[in-house]
């Protein structure tokens, strides 16, 4: 125990996947509005990985992620791994309110927040569309085994692709 700790032991163990093995399930492409007021951390996120924000947005991008396995709160799917260079740890101060579609960093994974509710992840956008639904089955958007890739839209975007959520099929 004095040698590691459970978040980077957990890193280490997703490591280890085959990296050759196909991704199974379904495709989702979804929008992220990155940085300003959607994504709050994103500027000192990429001055403590030392990269520049167009550099974070680009690498955050350029992944197809699994989705490992749904947990924390109903419908958070947790989304690896990112590049090695956008691995960050979690905040000192975890946020008392954090918004529903908010994209997040921690250790080597990317998440999205289905509602509104407490968390310490590293906030870098916010997706538009809805990740649940209360009125019918899979209540959740994503599932695990799933896989999800990311696309950067403007602010000036954002009323237009909330307004027109592409819905999820069965």
């Amino acid at each position: 125990p004095n040698l590691t700790t459970a978040n980077r032991l957990r890193e280490q163990i997703y490591d280890l996947q085959p990296k050759v093995k196909p991704m199974s399930g379904r495709k989702h492409l979804l929008p992220v509005c990155y940085g300003g007021d959607f994504g709050p951390d994103l500027e000192e996120v990429a001055e403590n990985l030392k990269i520049k924000p167009k550099q974070l947005v680009e690498l955050h991008q350029a992944t197809s992620y699994r989705v490992y396995q749904l947990g924390y709160q109903p419908g958070f799917a947790f989304l690896g791994l990112t590049d090695p260079q956008l691995e960050i740890e979690r905040r000192q101060s975890p946020r008392s309110k954090v918004p529903a579609g908010s994209v997040g960093l921690a250790g080597r994974q990317t998440g999205i927040y289905p509602m509104e509710t407490p968390g310490g992840w590293q906030l870098i956008g916010r997706c538009p569309w809805s990740m649940i639904r209360t009125n019918r089955e899979p209540f959740a958007r994503l599932q695990a085994g799933d896989v999800v890739e990311f696309y950067a839209i403007e602010a000036e975007q954002w009323t237009e692709y909330l307004e027109n959520r592409v819905p999820w099929t069965d």
